[in-house]
């Protein structure tokens, strides 16, 4: 995991000026529980999974890891297959009929 690269859309507790509610509804109440953490935890906000990850383990999609309060891509670079298919072979109706769509798996 120290090779990866550091991966887009997160947040943690770690971090510099950290904005409990990206993690937290306005509705909850933090006032109560002072919010500390002895491992920084990282939220993922790539996809709607949201996924808060402990340091060492990995997101719902194993593509992405917490490295030491840092979410790291595991997959960068290193694509599985790239094709070109047909678009209608693609979740679209009636997107531009005869064209092409560039496929990339990592």
């Amino acid at each position: 995991m120290r090779g990866a690269p550091r991966a887009r859309y997160w947040t943690s507790t770690a971090a510099a000026g950290v904005d409990c509610l990206k993690c937290h509804t306005p509705a909850q109440d933090l006032s109560r529980s002072p919010h500390t953490r002895e491992l920084p935890i990282v939220k993922c906000l790539l996809c709607a999974q949201e996924c808060l990850i402990q340091v060492g383990e990995r997101g719902r999609c194993r593509a992405r890891a917490n490295f030491n309060g840092e979410l790291r891509s595991l997959v960068y670079g290193r694509p599985v297959t790239i094709q070109v298919d047909p678009i209608e072979k693609k979740p679209f109706y009636h997107f531009l009929p005869g064209s092409d769509a560039f496929s990339l798996a990592t």
